[in-house]
């Protein structure tokens, strides 16, 4: 586990920058281990990165297909992905052999949302059809599904026990995964509704009390998954298109890195909601795609170009700031 303070997540700057991609890379996922950082883009190429290395380890392509919204399966050799041409399906790519091992129909408009469960060979999908879809690999049909108005989206919590879905940009719900198609949400999250602009991502933090729900405006909200009520409202970033902006909990859920527009990142701390920096980018472009690595003491930020940000903070300055050895060997290993 990473250990995060102030002094060190103030001293995040990007480390090594890669311009692989000729459009906007759409999604990005880290594997479990933290070997990899995966990208889709509408360039229709798929990049998979080594994070130890910091290098370019392999490019795919779904020229057919299209690509996006690409996961990492538990088996980090393979991956899921939505598709932009052709028809809806998703597909489960063997990364090893380029090959197509499955393919997984039923969805009848753009998938907006795809969720890899944290323990099991399942996976949570949700699209502009209305519907919301539990998949297992083994099988190309859904396990289960319900309906909601809109764009929906949807994720797992840690322990992979309770799904969220976002309603209409204007509710989040929880279920229980067991029963999740068969009976009513045992909480419901009311949201301020936001205008002219959707939600475009659920993710709850490591322990399971705030679900971060990311916006196409100029607001992020951040939701208490066990009183149902919004805790913080998170503002103050450049948003002035209302594009996709992406936002993600630190491993240590201390802190949310919230992207702008401008290429910024900005950093609250999750209990109180107050902003406790903002990290310079290299260019302007929006941050459309935010992960931090579950592993090592590093996050990635894409949007045309991919980049890779580490803490910059000396030895003594890292002992001063009360950061553990461990997390200064994390750091170490890369790049």
């Amino acid at each position: 586990m990473v250990v995060l303070t102030p002094d060190v997540v103030k001293s995040f700057k990007i480390a090594k920058t890669f311009a692989d991609n000729n459009d906007r890379i759409n999604y990005m996922d880290i594997s479990a281990s933290g070997q990899y950082v995966i990208t889709s883009s509408e360039d229709e190429s798929i990049q998979l990165y080594d994070s130890e290395k910091a290098t370019l380890h392999k490019t795919l392509h779904s020229k057919k297909y299209g690509v996006d919204l690409i996961s990492f399966t538990r088996n980090q050799n393979t991956v899921i992905h939505g598709s932009t041409k052709i028809d809806d399906t998703l597909r489960q790519l063997n990364l090893v052999e380029n090959r197509y091992i499955r393919y997984f129909t039923g969805h009848t408009r753009k998938v907006s949302s795809l969720k890899m469960h944290p323990k099991e060979d399942v996976f949570l999908s949700a699209a502009r059809d209305g519907s919301v879809r539990l998949w297992d690999l083994r099988s190309q049909n859904a396990q289960g599904v319900i309906y909601s108005p809109g764009r929906p989206v949807a994720s797992y919590d840690p322990d992979g026990m309770v799904i969220a879905i976002g309603y209409d940009s204007a509710e989040v719900k929880l279920f229980d995964l067991r029963t999740f198609d068969k009976q009513a949400p045992f909480l419901v999250c009311p949201v301020p509704k936001i205008a002219e602009g959707e939600w475009t991502d659920l993710k709850f933090n490591p322990d399971t009390t705030q679900i971060l729900v990311c916006t196409s405006t100029k607001s992020v909200f951040v939701v208490d998954a066990y009183m149902g009520v919004v805790q913080h409202t998170l503002t103050g970033f450049a948003n002035p298109k209302n594009v996709p902006l992406d936002a993600s909990f630190t491993p240590d859920g201390r802190y949310i890195l919230v992207g702008a527009a401008d290429g910024k990142v900005h950093v609250y701390e999750s209990v109180s909601g107050d902003r406790l920096c903002v990290l310079n980018g290299d260019d302007a472009h929006p941050v459309s795609c935010m992960r931090f690595n579950p592993k090592f003491m590093f996050f990635a930020t894409a949007h045309t170009k991919t980049a890779f940000w580490i803490p910059t903070v000396t030895e003594n300055q890292e002992e001063e700031s009360g950061a553990t050895t461990s997390a200064h060997n994390d750091t170490k290993s890369l790049f």
